[in-house]
């Protein structure tokens, strides 16, 4: 009986485990021909560009604040901390030379990607389906 016990313990903690390091799907709508790479998205995401390489506008949409997908696609990616991150976007707001990216929940991100050939999004891989393409990948 000790046995199944530790065994149940244990598979639910992978499970978990499993679900927290979920990789991050950088996002955007299948008839968007972009290819993009990991500078691009972080120029995009940090106002820094408002195009993809074709010269249409890009739409960059954020997950909400206090979500660790966030936390972990800002220290990845954009190479910030979530403070310092809002500390960038409260100096770019005061000098009027950019705004941060729209904030959703992670299944109104992908929505919106889908219905928007000019946004681009992150989510969490396991919500990755064909209303989606995914460009870039995050371990």
């Amino acid at each position: 009986m000790k046995k199944i016990i530790v065994s149940l313990v244990l598979s639910m903690s992978l499970t978990l485990c499993v679900n927290v390091f979920a990789s991050i799907a950088v996002i955007i709508h299948p008839e968007n021909n972009n290819a993009i790479d990991a500078q691009q998205i972080r120029s995009i995401y940090l106002s820094k560009t408002r195009t993809f390489e074709s010269g249409d506008k890009a739409n960059p949409i954020d997950v909400k604040d206090n979500d660790d997908l966030r936390d972990k696609f800002s220290k990845a990616l954009l190479r910030k901390s979530p403070s310092s991150l809002n500390s960038y976007w409260s100096r770019m707001i005061f000098s009027a030379k950019g705004r941060p990216p729209e904030k959703l929940s992670m299944s109104a991100v992908k929505a919106k990607v889908a219905s928007d050939k000019l946004s681009i999004g992150y989510i969490d891989e396991t919500l990755v389906d064909d209303s989606v393409k995914v460009v870039f990948r995050v371990e």
